[in-house]
């Protein structure tokens, strides 16, 4: 797989008390079907970032987030954004010096590596240095 140039966060999106489906435009790893790094954000009208770690659902087929999902909590209010991010570790899952060189699982680390290069890019973004 080849990563395209693209950022790998979307958002932010206004929040208006009503919506629940926020979309992500960036491609997932392991052929855009792994979510498990997949980072959902509320920030709210003070800037102050919050994880979400229970009450959504991904659909990776639709590239859709639901949040929350339908039950007691209620749709974030207006004055509020969502952020959705790819946020890998830092890791490497390469290693040349078992056996021969596999193409494939070196392409997949290449990939990963420029996900985390583009990772890094949308946090030096967020630093706001001008």
């Amino acid at each position: 797989m080849t990563i395209a140039e693209e950022i790998p966060k979307s958002g932010p999106y206004e929040c208006n008390g009503a919506l629940r489906t926020w979309d992500y435009t960036f491609t997932l790893p392991n052929d855009d079907t792994d979510d498990t790094y997949l980072n959902l954000y509320v920030i709210d009208s003070e800037g102050t970032r919050t994880l979400i770690t229970e009450n959504f659902s991904v659909n990776v087929a639709t590239k859709e987030i639901t949040y929350p999902v339908p039950g007691p909590i209620n749709p974030i209010a207006a004055g509020n954004t969502i952020e959705i991010r790819l946020e890998e570790p830092i890791s490497n899952t390469y290693d040349p010096t078992i056996g021969q060189w596999d193409a494939v699982a070196l392409g997949e680390q290449t990939d990963k590596t420029i996900r985390l290069i583009q990772q890094m890019q949308v946090k030096i973004n967020d630093l706001n240095l001008a």
